[in-house]
């Protein structure tokens, strides 16, 4: 659902959305497990602009203004940042279910994240909007 609103709400073909246009009460039901990401500078460093109520329910310890490096276990930092990059860069969105590279509570047994670039300009991507969904050992949403 996330993934078809945002590509509906592009300015004009081959352009992405900005935050700007993302409206959240288009997504009620989805407001919960989403959360922006700021893309600033160079070296690139990513910080939380939106944090939703489920997200910090279940254990991400990030308030809005923090930097998401440094909440990253050493063994997986490299990925993540990895990952984010890839949407920056490739424009593209990123989707992906499996087990968590950040520390979540224990019985999350697996997620499904998505990351979609968003654009002031059209071009160059400055915020990140994900959605993170969690599942219990049965393989139900959470």
């Amino acid at each position: 659902a996330l993934y078809r609103y945002w590509r509906g709400i592009a300015p004009a073909l081959g352009k992405l959305p900005g935050r700007r246009h993302f409206n959240p009460a288009s997504v009620p039901t989805l407001l919960p497990n989403l959360w922006l990401l700021d893309v600033a500078g160079e070296p690139r460093r990513f910080h939380f602009r939106v944090i939703g109520s489920e997200l910090a329910r279940l254990g991400i310890p990030a308030r809005p203004g923090d930097d998401i490096e440094p909440l990253l276990p050493k063994a997986s930092a490299q990925a993540v940042i990895a990952e984010l990059e890839r949407v920056v860069v490739g424009r593209q969105p990123i989707w992906f279910r499996g087990k968590a590279l950040i520390p979540h509570e224990h019985f999350i047994a697996e997620l499904e994240r998505l990351h979609l670039p968003l654009a002031a300009d059209g071009v160059d991507v400055d915020v990140l909007l994900c959605l993170t969904v969690f599942y219990d050992q049965t393989g139900a949403e959470i």
